[in-house]
C-alpha cells in the first residue's frame, strides 16, 4: 500500500502542472506522461490485497467464497486500469476509455463490499467494528465521487452539468479506500509481531 500511495504522490508532485488534482482523476495522470508511475500504483494496491489475502488465512480466518470474488475484483479492476487508459477527463468515449470506466466502477464498488464481507468473518470485536465503520465512509465517499463521475459521463465531451470536483472526489476516495484496507493490514501486522 506504501508504494501505491508514494507512486500517487509523485504523481501529483511531479505532474503537477499538466493535471489538475481537482476536476481531473487519477488515471488522466496516465495520459499526461506518469503511465509506468499510474500502473506501479494500481498494481501495487492489487498486490496489496494477495498479500492481505494471504495474511488472513495465514492468521487462520475463514474466507468465504464471496470476500474472495469480492477481492479478486478489487484487484482485475485494477489491473485492467492499469493498463487500459482511461479517456482524458471531459473528453469523448472510445472503446478503451470505456472499458477503463467498467474496471474503474469494479473496483470501487468490490473492495467496501469485500472488507464490509470480512467483518462478518472477523466476528465481534474491536477490528470488525473498526472496519464496519471505515466501509461505511468508503460507501459514502463513493457515492459521492459516482454523482460527480455521472454529472460528467452523461453530460458529454467537454460539458458537464456539475461543479468540476470528480478529481478531489476521487482522492478523498482513494484515501478513505487506503485507510480501510491498511486495518486488518496493521491488525495482521500487530499478531506477527507478537507472535514472533
Amino acid at each position: 500500500m506504501a508504494t501505491a500511495v508514494a507512486s500517487v504522490l509523485w504523481l501529483h508532485i511531479f505532474l503537477a502542472a499538466r493535471v489538475d488534482p481537482v476536476s481531473q482523476v487519477i488515471s488522466d495522470y496516465a495520459l499526461s506522461g506518469g503511465a509506468v508511475w499510474f500502473a506501479c500504483g494500481a498494481l501495487a494496491l492489487a498486490g496489496a490485497m494477495v498479500v492481505l489475502v494471504i495474511g488472513l488465512i495465514r492468521a487462520g480466518v475463514p474466507l468465504t467464497t464471496p470476500f474472495v470474488a469480492l477481492a479478486a475484483g478489487w484487484c482485475l479492476g485494477l489491473t485492467v486500469c492499469a493498463f487500459v487508459p482511461t479517456d482524458p477527463t471531459g473528453g469523448s468515449r472510445t472503446f478503451g476509455g470505456a472499458v477503463h470506466l467498467v474496471a474503474g466502477t469494479v473496483l470501487f464498488v468490490c473492495l467496501p463490499s469485500a472488507l464490509r464481507v470480512l467483518t462478518v468473518q472477523l466476528g465481534p470485536g474491536d477490528l470488525a467494528a473498526r472496519l464496519r465503520r471505515w466501509t461505511q465512509w468508503c460507501w459514502a465517499a463513493l457515492a459521492v465521487f459516482a454523482a460527480t463521475q455521472v454529472c460528467v459521463v452523461f453530460s458529454g465531451p467537454g460539458a458537464s452539468f456539475g461543479p468540476p470536483v470528480q478529481g478531489l472526489c476521487e482522492r478523498l476516495t482513494f484515501a478513505t479506500y487506503v485507510a480501510a484496507m491498511s486495518q486488518p493490514a496493521f491488525a495482521l501486522s500487530r499478531l506477527e509481531r507478537k507472535s514472533c
